[in-house]
This record gives structure tokens, sequence and C-alpha cells, in this order.
């Protein structure tokens, strides 16, 4: 059913966004605690944990997380207003992301919804912060903790100009979280996230075929709060990023920020200001920071307008626009057209659906087997607009979810919808309508972005909306919102669930039965025995028989549920009740009778028929798309959720149903659809049901008023029974009523305190008469008298014989097995064979060391040098020189550079010992594992020009020039970042152009390979 969308956030209550946290907490809540605990909030919905970074890789470098507070001393959230200035790109390209924000901050009003105001480092600190976002018509209130990922104290995300605002790294780990993680944002468009800022509708214009007055549609645009961007389409991924010579760079999102009309010598020109969100790499052609075009404009113009600073943002002629960028994304507050003056009230409607293969995923009209299977929607236009005989409508489609689904390897799909017009009724149109009716109107391509949106003008009446991804099979769930200028309807087809099933028909007398009867009879008797009836095994050996005759039909035989199913469906008693009113009885046996036979052989009659009917490539089986038509034909019809459930679980991987899933199918289908019937009493769609059914009001198991209690005690020792071992342990004993009076006094007298009703107190004796204490004699001790046979020990010991210690058993691998028979005093001293040699120690100790692992020169080497580079190290002057400042510093056939490589990659074989080595050791227990190979002197390597050793030449150092331009490098006052940061895309713009020649060289092979 359409539900109310809302622009701008002017749903029912704007006010109350939908809280995000799996606890349910609001973000006042979250914050109160945690001011009330004393301590900073932490986020388990996204933790500061590798996962919420990256979903497909490793993290490349070591990442801290680390508070605002912990990066500087005095942070701000909001410094002096939030400009687009202040952001800048950090190392995740979400560049459509910061063109967004960048335009963002251009809209107070929207600005200030998607970041509340009252947040700050100061008042109320808890380390909590949220944000608001439109995301599928309602917006959503995100909060986050103020864990940020840094490397050595630097944002790497986005990050502000200003080292102490943290407003838009706060802003972009939101977003990031709603997503899933910071690598769901990595490419997009601009579009996507100008949406979800503000709950807009937009428009995209190519560049190249836009209307004459481009220029002024955006003004006006600008004008009416609109927010935009542009981009340069790319060819292949070599150019993504691509800088060109005019200083622009491919496949990358730019915001529109101004447009203005300046006079020149007489004329007026129309120029654009546009932004680069990398804060840098500036457009250098006509009109930009330092261009000569400057000089002939006004100098009141040109103090308004140009800001010689290299911030990313600048200015072009209008007609440069339109040759150098491709597209120009528009998202408006209100579905206004930018053509005409007139502001319109517009009424919105909201659809919702999924596209599932095997059910609803038919692809676009290029299929048209299955592309009647997509939903459908019916939409009705019964008033013409104010001003003319038309209906003004736009239809918005958009993807849901689908940056969160890219971990699951799910990402945009290329969709696009048609309008057709209406036919009569509420049933979907069947192929053939599609196949003979040409579209009246319908989106201007596919293509893979969350959102399409076209701008129609119709006339009156009903129509057909079919939204559609390009491929079939394709799943996604999906939005459309359609906005018109007077109220219209809007409502999914197929969505009714019915079902129009036949009377069974009355049995007949065997005196009346037809030949055909009299034979299925006969049939009948032979397999139901003595019993007259079938049980489920021959049900299913009958079938099998019966089917496997038929060529048609390819399966493997029925399976036992399927026949189950079938007996469940015939032996029901509900609709035992309508053909048995002959019968004398009505048993649910589990079996099938004759009557209840002859039935069902009517109906398999009808069903073999309709799946052969709708095998129309006579592979025998049917395609699961056609299971909507083949069910109403049967009588049952089901609505897309329903229908969708039902493919899922009977179609194979060939999106196909064998005739043992389409048997299962509809019996299981009338089945329920008979049960709903029987309970619906009075026909009205509707049933109350519980877990029991049919439901009838049961007299209470215990009756309070007439219950006894008891106890579960302890059997008591004077019992008879309680030595008897197969007795229970426990009785139970009844409860008197409980005197409260009484527990109270003797509560008081003996400090007794009760918990339950049980009298303890009963077990208490009364005191005996007085006693005294007699006089016991002592028996002495009896003494132990061995037998003549056995002889007293001559030592005592401690510790008796069973509580002494059992000896270690098991073999001893560190130890001679002679020393081990010597501990154990089991060694033949007398036996000359059996004589420990002299230098066992020494061997033994030899064992020892063999089981540790030595350190050899190499790598006492590497760790002495790592100490000395360690004391060296100096963090401050990482990053100071750039790729140019080491150019040629180290050359490839340096002596410098041979011996890193010859430190670092020389691996020292390994010798294991060998059989003939084996003498020299006493047994195997005390070998070394591993023979250690003493170094080996180097040799010295002579030059055979001069005959002198190279390895004593001192290495080359810098030259004069390298010199001068390390001492300017180090005296510079450029901002460590600003260096770090041009480093990086220095680097990035030397290899995409290494890659590209590569790639130019591999694409020459193939083409000379083609011609030879």
């Amino acid at each position: 059913m359409p539900v109310l969308s809302s622009l701008s956030g002017q749903g029912s209550d704007p006010k109350r966004p939908v809280n995000t946290q799996s606890d349910g907490k609001t973000f006042e809540e979250l914050r109160h605690e945690c001011l009330l605990k004393g301590v900073l909030f932490e986020d388990r919905d996204f933790p500061a944990e590798d996962s919420s970074l990256y979903y497909s890789q490793s993290v490349p470098v070591n990442i801290e997380w680390k508070r605002p507070k912990e990066i500087c001393e005095n942070p701000k959230f909001i410094v002096g207003g939030a400009d687009r200035t202040d952001i800048c790109q950090g190392q995740l390209g979400d560049c459509w992301l910061l063109a967004a924000i960048a335009s963002l901050t251009l809209k107070k009003d929207a600005m200030a919804r998607v970041v509340p105001p009252n947040q700050d480092f100061d008042n109320r600190y808890a380390g909590i912060f949220h944000f608001q976002f439109w995301n599928h018509n309602q917006w959503l209130d995100v909060v986050v903790d103020d864990r940020l990922p840094a490397v050595r104290n630097k944002l790497i995300m986005v990050h502000s100009a200003s080292n102490d605002e943290f407003w838009s790294a706060l802003l972009e780990k939101a977003y990031a979280k709603l997503h899933g993680s910071y690598e769901s944002l990595k490419g997009g468009s601009t579009m996507e996230a100008m949406e979800d800022f503000t709950g807009g509708v937009g428009e995209v214009y190519e560049t190249k075929k836009a209307p004459d007055n481009l220029f002024h549609i955006m003004k006006k645009a600008m004008d009416r709060g609109s927010m935009m961007g542009c981009s340069i389409d790319i060819t292949s991924s070599a150019e993504s990023e691509a800088k060109t010579s005019t200083g622009l760079v491919k496949g990358h999102a730019y915001s529109i920020t101004g447009l203005e009309e300046v006079a020149v010598r007489g004329q007026k020109v129309q120029l654009i200001r546009i932004r680069n969100p990398w804060g840098q790499v500036e457009w250098n052609g006509p009109w930009s920071d330092n261009s000569r075009e400057w000089g002939y404009v006004s100098a009141a113009d040109k103090n308004r307008l140009l800001q010689n600073s290299d911030d990313g943002e600048f200015w072009m002629e209008f007609e440069d626009f339109k040759k150098n960028y491709d597209k120009a994304e528009i998202c408006n507050m209100t579905p206004d057209s930018l053509t005409d003056d007139t502001k319109r009230h517009w009424e919105v409607n909201m659809l919702e659906g999924n596209w599932i293969r095997g059910s609803t995923a038919g692809g676009c009209r290029n299929f048209i087997d299955t592309f009647w299977t997509n939903p459908q929607f019916k939409l009705e236009l019964e008033d013409a607009d104010d001003e003319d005989d038309v209906c003004s409508v736009m239809i918005a489609l958009m993807q849901k979810n689908r940056r969160k689904l890219r971990k699951e390897g799910m990402d945009l799909e290329t969709i696009g919808f048609a309008l057709y017009e209406a036919p009569d009724g509420e049933d979907q149109a069947g192929k053939d309508f599609f196949r003979y009716h040409p579209s009246k109107a319908r989106s201007k391509t596919y293509v893979n972005m969350r959102e399409i949106s076209e701008r129609f003008t119709l006339p009156p009446g009903k129509y057909l909306l079919v939204p559609t991804t390009f491929q079939p099979h394709h799943e996604a769930d999906f939005i459309i919102r359609i906005f018109s200028e007077k109220k219209a309807g809007a409502l999914e087809l197929g969505s009714n669930v019915d079902a129009d099933l036949p009377d069974p028909p009355m049995p007949s007398e065997p005196d009346e039965e037809t030949d055909e009867e009299k034979g299925l009879r006969r049939l009948f008797e032979a397999l139901a025995g003595d019993d007259e009836a079938i049980s489920v095994r021959e049900l299913k050996e009958m079938l099998d028989g019966v089917l496997s005759r038929r060529k048609e039909i390819k399966f493997d035989g029925l399976s036992l549920s399927t026949c189950h199913s079938i007996i469940n469906l015939m032996d029901v008693s509900y609709f035992k009740r309508q053909i048995t009113f002959i019968l004398d009885q009505v048993d649910n046996t589990g079996q099938l009778e004759f009557q209840e036979f002859k039935v069902f052989w009517e109906k398999m009659k009808k069903w073999i028929m309709l799946f052969l009917s709708f095998d129309t490539d006579r592979s025998g089986k049917m395609s699961s798309y056609e299971l909507r038509i083949a069910l109403k034909a049967a009588g049952m019809q089901l609505d897309n959720k329903l229908l969708q459930l039902v493919g899922l679980r009977f179609a194979d991987e060939n999106y196909d149903i064998d005739f043992d899933d389409y048997l299962t199918c509809i019996v299981r289908l009338e089945n329920m659809f008979r049960a709903f019937q029987a309970m619906d009493q009075r026909k009205s769609g509707r049933v109350k049901m519980n877990i029991m059914q049919p439901h009838r009001k049961k007299k209470s198991f215990i009756e309070k008023k007439k219950a006894v209690t008891f106890h579960l005690v302890h059997r008591s020792q004077r019992d008879p029974l309680a030595a008897d071992e197969k007795a229970p342990q426990h009785v139970l004993l009844q409860t008197g009523k409980v005197d409260v009076d009484k527990q109270l006094e003797q509560q008081r007298e003996f400090g007794v305190f009760f918990d339950d009703n049980y009298n303890y107190l009963q077990h208490l004796k009364e005191p005996s008469t007085p006693f005294e204490l007699e006089e016991v004699t002592v028996l002495p001790a009896s003494t132990l008298n061995l037998p003549s046979s056995v002889f007293a020990s001559e030592f005592e010991e401690e510790v008796g014989l069973l509580n002494k210690a059992a000896p270690i058993s098991g073999p001893r691998p560190d130890l001679d097995p002679d020393i081990v028979a010597a501990l154990d005093e089991d060694f033949d001293y007398d036996n000359p064979e059996n004589q420990l040699d002299d230098d066992f120690i020494m061997k033994a100790n030899v064992m020892c060391g063999a089981m540790e692992v030595e350190r050899n020169e190499q790598l006492t080497l590497l760790d002495d040098r790592f100490e000395k580079f360690y004391e060296q190290f100096d963090d401050d002057e990482i990053g100071a020189l750039d790729n140019a400042e080491l150019e040629g510093f180290i050359q490839p056939d340096s002596a410098r550079l041979e011996e890193v490589i010859k430190d670092y990659f020389i691996q020292k074989g390994k010798e294991y010992l060998r059989p003939d080595d084996l003498g020299t050791y006493s047994n195997i227990y005390n070998r070394p594992k591993l023979i250690q190979e003493p170094q080996r002197t180097k040799p010295i390597r002579v030059s055979q020009k001069t005959g002198i050793p190279l390895d004593v030449l001192p290495t080359k150092g810098l030259t004069a020039k390298q010199a001068e331009r390390m001492i300017r490098i180090n005296d510079s006052d450029l901002p460590r970042e600003r260096r770090v940061e041009k480093k990086a895309n220095q680097t990035a713009f030397k290899e995409e152009k290494v890659r590209q020649e590569k790639q130019m060289l591999s694409l020459r092979a193939n083409v000379q390979g083609m011609k030879l």
C-alpha cells in the first residue's frame, strides 16, 4: 500500500527522527547515562576496530583510534561556522561525499538538520555525538562516539583544514556507520549524499545534450536552495582520478558553489564556481585564479568573486564547463520544475517492493518471457493540473541498502522503469499484454545508480508502472516516490490472496460407477489388501508406477513427504465430512480409502494437465516464473511476498520446478486454504487463532479453593523405606494452615526466621535430666603380631607405601637411557658392556645446548644495526623529503644498495645432521637437530679498471644542487601536512602514469598480435 512520503523532513512528525541504536536508547539518554557514571561513551554498534574500517582487506598501517582531546589540547566541534573550505579529503575515495558536504554548508537550514546544534567538547561533553540522515522516506538519528582513526596523531579520513575542528570527521563517521563501514563509502554519486542530507529528489543533466538554457536552470536551482554537483565521465578504470592538462580530474566528484554573470567589455559572461574536495588541484584555463580575464571586469566584481588561494575552488566560463564536464547533478528540495517560475503544491505517494530471482526478478522488456513477472503498480491520475489539461508527474525509483550490502558482494543494480496504459481489473498484466502494447513513457536509460528520476506530462487516466532491473534474476529492494500536482492513487497489483476451490463431488454407489471408476477400484483393491485402505508407501508405489509411464514428466519418483501431504489433504476431518456423509466412520487414520482416493485421482489428472501446459520447452520441468499463473489456474492466488517464498522453497538453481516439487507445493497450498476456509465461518477473510486449534475454553488445571499444598522433603530415617535403594529419597508432606502469630512468637523466643511455612521447630528436643561424668578405663592399644614367616623392616619410613608417589613412567627424551636406568636403580653395574663414558656429562651439556636456537652473525649484525638506527631515529624528519629529493641519491649500481640487498635478502641455508655423524654422539637423544655452518669470509671485490677494492671506496655524496635543495626544503615554512599531501598526490599520479603506459604497451602488443 502507498504511504505518505516527505521532502526535507516534512512528514507527519519531522521533529522526531527514528533512533538507530540497537539498545533502543536515544542520544540524550545515552549522554545522560555517561555523565552520571563519569565515563566517555563507546559505541558497541560501531566499535573502534578494523572491521569498522574495511571489510574486504586488512588495515595497511598501524591505525590508532583517538578522541579529539588526545589529538589536540583544545578541540572544537565547529570553529567560526561550518564552511566549505574547511573540508579536506583523507585516504578514503569518498570525494562524492565531500562534494555533498561542501554543498551542505551553503544551506544553513539543511545543515542544522543534519548536524544538530548544541554539540561541543566543553558543555556536557561525554564523548558522544549524533547526526541525522534521510533514509528511505524517514529521518534517522545516528549516534557515534568521538574515537577517530589516526596515524601518528593525524586523522586519515575526512578532516578539517584547521587541526582543532572535528565536525566533518564525525559526520563522515556517522555516515559510515549508517552504511556499515568506512570502506562502503568508496565511490559514489554526489546525488546520493545530497538526497540523504535533504530528503530531496534529484535530476541529472548531460551537459553535451542539455537544453540551451541550462545556465538559467542551474541558477534557478541555486536560488531555490538546491544542492548541485558535477563530474567528468571515464571510459575505463585506468582513467579514474586522472588529471587533465587543464587541471581537472576525471572520474572525480566536484561541488558547484555559485553561478554569476559579469560584464566584460559591454557583454555578459556566464561564470560557474566549482570546488575540488581535495582542497587543491584547480582549473588553470580562462577565469582561473591568476588568469588575465579578471583584468577586464570591474574592481567591485573582482573583489566580490575572486579569492587567490589554493583551496580547490575556482571559476570558469559556463561554455568551458559544458565542454569539459559531462554531468550536472541537481538535488531539489521540492519537485518544482526548474524551467517554470511557478511554485506548486505536490502530492507524494511512496511504494515499496523487491525483485526476487525465480519469481519477481524478470528483467527489462528485452526479456519478454519474464518481464511480466516484475512487480506492477497501478497509478491513477484522475484530475489534470490547474493550468492545462495534462497531469504533471515525477517518478523516482531508488534501490535500498545496496551500499551496506557491498560486503556481501552486492553492488548497485542497473535499473529503470516503464509506464503503460493500465488494463481493467486488479490482477497483474500477463505476458501477452506487454507483447502487444507499447509503453507510454519510460526512463531515458537503464543506469547503475541508486536512484533514477524522470518528469512526465501525461493525460489523465490509469497507468501501469513496471520497475525492473536490466538483467533478469538480479535481486534488490526498492522504493518508488511518485510526485503529482493533484492527488493520485497508487497501489500494487497482484496483492490479493484468495482461493476458489470447488467442493468435492458426491460419492457414487458401486453399482452406479462408470467403467473408469470400476477400473480405478480394481487398481485400488489390488494395492489396498484386506484393510481396504492405502498407506503412504503404497500410495508412493502406485503413483511412481503410473507417472513413470508418462515420458513427458521427468522425475525420480515422488518423495514420502509429497505422499504424506496428499494423505493429509484428503484425510482431514473437515474435508472428510463433505465426501463421506454416506460412510459411517470419520477417523483420521493416515490412510486413503477408496472414496478419498477417487477424489484425489480427479485432482491429480487436472494437476498433471496444468503442469504439462506450462512446461513450454517440454523439458519435464516448469519455470518458477510461471508459478503464478499455474496456481491461478488451479484456483489459488498469491501475492508477491508469498509467491517469492514459494519460489525460493521449490525452485532449483536454474529457476525450474520439477513435478515432485510442483505437486508438493500445490497440495500443501490447497490444504492450508481449506483449513483457513473451514475456520472462517463468516467468510470475512480473517480468523483468530491460537496455538491450540480448535479453541475450547477449558477448566483450569487446579482449583485453588480446593487445592492441597505439599512440601517436598527428605524421607525420614524412621521410614521403613529409607533403606530401600529403589524408593525415592524425597516425599511429599502435606502442609497445614500457617499460624502467623505463632511464628512471630517463636521468632522472638528462639531467633528463628521463617522464609516458608514449614514448621522446623518440630525437630527440637526437650532438655533431658541432669547427669554426672563417670570415670572410664582406657584399654591399652592392641599390638600387631606378625607371623613367624614375616620379618619386620629395618627401616622406618615417614610416608606409608600407599601414600608414596609413583615413579615417573614413560620415556625421558632429555636423558641418556643409561643415565635413566642409573637414576631408577635398574642399572646393571656388573655388566662390562654397561660402563658409562667419562665424558657423558659433557655430551649431555652439548645435547642441552643443541636444543636452543643459535643467533648467527648475520642476525646479530642486523640487530646491532637496528639498535643504532633506533637511537638515531627522529620522528620529526619523517616526510620532510619528497620523492624528487630522493631521486639520484641511491643509484642501481651503488655499493650501499648492494650491501642492503645482501644484508636483508641472503638467507643462510640449514643442513641437517648426516647419518655418518651419528657416531659422534652417545645416543639418539642428545645429538643436535641442525648443524650450523661457520660463516664464510666475504670475498674482496676488485675493480677491473683500477684494481682498487670496491668495498673500501667511499659512497657518493649529494651534489651541490641536491644539497642546496635539501637546505631550501629544511628551511621551508610550508606546513608538514601540506608536504605530506603533496607527496602522496605526486606518488599517486606517477603510479597512475606508469600503469597507463603499461596498459598501452600491452594494448599495442595485442593489436600487433591480432594483425599477425
